[in-house]
């Protein structure tokens, strides 16, 4: 049985819809008005009335999109705490959790991998790195699997527009300004929604103990080069689009994929080209 937590959510509502049409077992996704992650109570009957071995995949929580402050990210944390609590005793297999790769901050060294050192820079990223701690620990005293997947920025259809790529996007579409910070020349390994779910989909099922993967494509683009891409594919100027100078040493973000690509040597990460149609 597979359990998404989170399932309202851009990247939830995208794995619950995708599992819903090629997982041939039972499926149970829950968003945060069916369960309050905040409230112990409510989490107190759920995972333990589940009488069969259950994954769940958790894509709860404030996006930093959304708030990057101490409030948000000690949420963040008491949600997954409570979480853990109500699952001791349980059913419980395996875990999924997504992460972020601003883990690394501003890692000297590229490409990273996942054997880069964690700095992280942002409130967001601390907390992250603190759940993924907690996550480690619970797993091995309840002996379940762990799967830690780090993502860069993912960008699709959303109504909430959060991200650089969505954002940038509704501005072009419906006017409004926006700054494109660093002359644009930081460079960026974008994920595509669909491409994220259906790598979650295609881990779900490898059984391994513990792994922490950085899901990207390996391919990174200028910030300068989406909005170029993204004007090409609306015919839009983005004349209301400010490139704003750079300020301090440009910061690039770029991965080494291989142990992914070991993983899954057959799967194909969308191009921007291809997503965008150009």
């Amino acid at each position: 049985m597979k359990v998404v937590v989170g399932a309202g959510g851009f990247i939830g509502s995208a794995v619950a819809e995708y599992f819903t049409a090629n997982y041939t077992g039972s499926l149970l996704g829950l968003d945060h008005g069916q369960l309050d992650l905040l409230d112990p109570q409510q989490l107190a009957g759920p995972f333990s009335k589940i009488e069969e071995p259950f994954n769940i995949i958790y894509c709860a929580g404030i996006s930093r999109s959304e708030a990057d402050d101490s409030k948000s990210s000690e949420l963040n944390i008491k949600m997954l705490q409570n979480l853990t609590n109500s699952l001791a005793g349980t059913k419980i297999q395996k875990i999924t959790f997504l992460s972020s790769v601003e883990i690394y901050g501003n890692t000297p060294g590229l490409p990273l991998d996942e054997n880069s050192p964690a700095r992280p820079e942002r409130k967001y990223a601390e907390a992250k790195l603190q759940q993924e701690e907690l996550l480690r620990t619970f797993c091995q005293q309840q002996n379940c699997q762990l799967s830690l997947l780090r993502l860069p920025g993912v960008y699709g259809r959303s109504e909430k527009k959060l991200g650089f790529i969505n954002q940038l996007t509704d501005r072009l579409q419906n006017g409004g300004n926006y700054q494109i910070y660093q002359g644009g020349g930081e460079r960026r390994d974008f994920l595509h929604i669909l491409d994220l779910v259906q790598v979650i989909f295609l881990l779900e099922d490898k059984e391994i103990p513990e792994q922490l993967l950085n899901i990207a494509t390996g391919e990174s683009y200028s910030t300068l080069q989406w909005k170029d891409w993204l004007c090409q594919k609306l015919a839009v100027s983005g004349s209301a689009i400010e490139i704003l100078p750079a300020t301090k040493e440009l910061g690039h973000l770029e991965f080494d994929t291989s142990k992914l690509r070991e993983l899954l040597p057959e799967f194909k990460f969308s191009l921007p080209q291809d997503v965008l149609g150009l």
